[in-house]
């Protein structure tokens, strides 16, 4: 059973489900961009 969906892969969202998980709740991270992209630019267009 999930515990906790985060929606948006950024720095906030990461660090969001890493502690979840971290704390044992069962956790599902969604991105609308692909997953190789997720994590790697966190400034936007900058």
């Amino acid at each position: 059973m999930l515990d906790l969906l985060v929606a948006g892969a950024g720095t906030a969202g990461c660090l969001a489900a890493r502690t979840a998980a971290r704390r044992g709740l069962e956790v599902l991270l969604v991105d609308r961009k692909p997953a190789a992209d997720v994590g790697r630019k966190v400034c936007g267009d900058a």
